[in-house]
């Protein structure tokens, strides 16, 4: 963090600056917050949760999630975001 802290020149490496600076930065790019805005509906989560849970690139996450867990992620990012 130290090091992409300094490539943004923020004040300190701390992780809400970071994360305060990453926000502004996709808002000024008009990423937006939510897959919802992106047309993506809450009742698309089970689905995707399984095809996440199955995918190949799951087994190399540091930290296994159940499809439930993965689900509520979803449902969250799709209806709250960042």
């Amino acid at each position: 963090l130290p090091a992409m802290a300094q490539a943004l020149s923020l004040p300190d490496a701390g992780f809400d600056t970071f994360y305060h600076a990453i926000c502004q930065l996709l808002d000024d790019l008009q990423v937006p917050k939510t897959l919802g805005e992106l047309g993506i509906p809450v009742s698309a989560a089970p689905g995707l949760a399984a095809k996440a849970h199955g995918d190949a690139a799951a087994g190399t996450n540091p930290r296994q999630a159940s499809i439930a867990d993965i689900e509520t992620l979803l449902e969250d990012i799709i209806s709250r975001g960042r």
